[in-house]
């Protein structure tokens, strides 16, 4: 995400609105300031208490769980104030549960990055071993997930999705078609090994990476 900040800054200027369950290391934010004209941190507890509360509310409303877990009440108005202020090209919405807080009176195209297809991750959630409870949680919100995830290509103007399968998925439940395919990946023409000798130190690689997600797995 960094870079890509760096990229757009190129061209356009950037107001970057992050959700944050901790205060965030002053020397992130002082690397980014040079590429934003405005940086604004929404705080969103995330404690087994505020879970609890946020899973009870799903059940007794219908509202999927991951919509109150990461988008906070207070940034659906945050977009709509920074719209107003002052024209904007877009407004790009890195995590696609965070579509409902796009109000839809601004008048501005918005791009949706699906970095997966939540509704396909909570149907294998059910499906694998372990608590039946949590079985049961994964099939009700794959169920909620589904037809969230099937109305956000109406409301965008283009949808991101990670790979083909998912940009099929998402075409099939939505009907829709304003979904391209840009994958993850390297960029191998920056990062050669031409210029790194036989006699170079080698390295350790540590990877750091959440478990609980199952596409890490």
């Amino acid at each position: 995400m960094f870079n890509f900040l760096k990229l757009l800054s190129c061209e356009h200027s950037l107001r970057l609105i992050s959700v944050v369950d901790s205060q965030p290391p002053a020397e992130h934010q002082e690397a980014l300031r040079p590429y934003l004209q405005a940086a604004h941190s929404l705080y969103h507890p995330n404690s087994t208490l505020h879970t609890s509360g946020r899973i009870l509310r799903s059940l007794i409303t219908g509202r999927p769980y991951i919509l109150d877990r990461y988008c906070p009440p207070s940034l659906g108005p945050l977009i709509n104030q920074l719209a107003s202020q002052a024209p904007c090209d877009a407004i790009f919405l890195a995590a696609h549960y965070l579509t409902n807080a796009a109000v839809q009176q601004i008048n501005v195209p918005l791009v949706v990055d699906f970095h997966d297809i939540t509704h396909v991750l909570y149907e294998r959630f059910a499906q694998t071993p372990g608590s039946n409870l949590k079985k049961w949680h994964g099939r009700i919100q794959s169920r909620r997930m589904r037809k969230f995830e099937a109305g956000i290509p109406r409301r965008a103007t283009t949808c991101i999705t990670t790979s083909p399968e998912d940009a099929a998925t998402l075409e099939r439940i939505s009907g829709e078609t304003n979904i391209c395919v840009v994958p993850n990946g390297v960029d191998t023409q920056f990062n050669r090994t031409e210029s790194v000798t036989k006699d170079a130190p080698y390295f350790d690689i540590l990877f750091v990476g959440s478990f609980d997600y199952a596409p890490n797995i």
